[in-house]
């Protein structure tokens, strides 16, 4: 990839295909798709305890 634009694009488009697609390198690659997962599930994690002390 060229700049971080690129490449940030590629793993939103790798990790919005979901279980579509499966990227089998580099491992920078992979290592990045796993990375956004993790966020989005820590996001809802902290969206779920919000809701259970604020709701």
């Amino acid at each position: 990839m060229k700049n971080g634009r690129e490449w940030d694009w590629a793993v939103g488009m790798f990790f919005s295909l979901g279980r579509e697609a499966r990227v089998i390198g580099p491992e920078k690659l992979r290592a990045d798709i796993r990375q956004r997962a993790e966020d989005l599930r820590k996001y809802y994690d902290d969206q779920e305890e919000g809701e259970l002390t604020h709701g």
